[in-house]
């Protein structure tokens, strides 16, 4: 689970899906997301979307655009990313 955590924080703008996640640390879909769940608290994919916003707030702060910032941490669009904001 660490080092899916450290793969999230060093590339959280990849198209990350469950199985990605999963198959990057050598486990099946269903026992990555019980474990992980259990060690972090949270599912994988809403640990990511917190790790994406975090990222962007970050870039936005150190001076970047809400568009290029939610590029980075991986939305098609500021208004994608303002959808997943508003759904988190």
């Amino acid at each position: 689970i660490a080092a899916a955590r450290r793969l999230i924080h060093a590339d959280p703008g990849r198209a990350w899906t469950l199985e990605s996640m999963a198959r990057s640390v050598g486990m099946s879909r269903s026992v990555f997301a019980r474990r992980f769940h259990q060690v972090v608290g949270e599912t994988p994919q809403h640990y990511l979307a917190g790790v994406r916003f975090a990222q962007a707030a970050h870039l936005i702060e150190s001076g970047a655009s809400v568009t290029e910032a939610s590029a980075h941490v991986g939305y098609a669009s500021p208004s994608a990313f303002a959808r997943a904001y508003a759904r988190h």
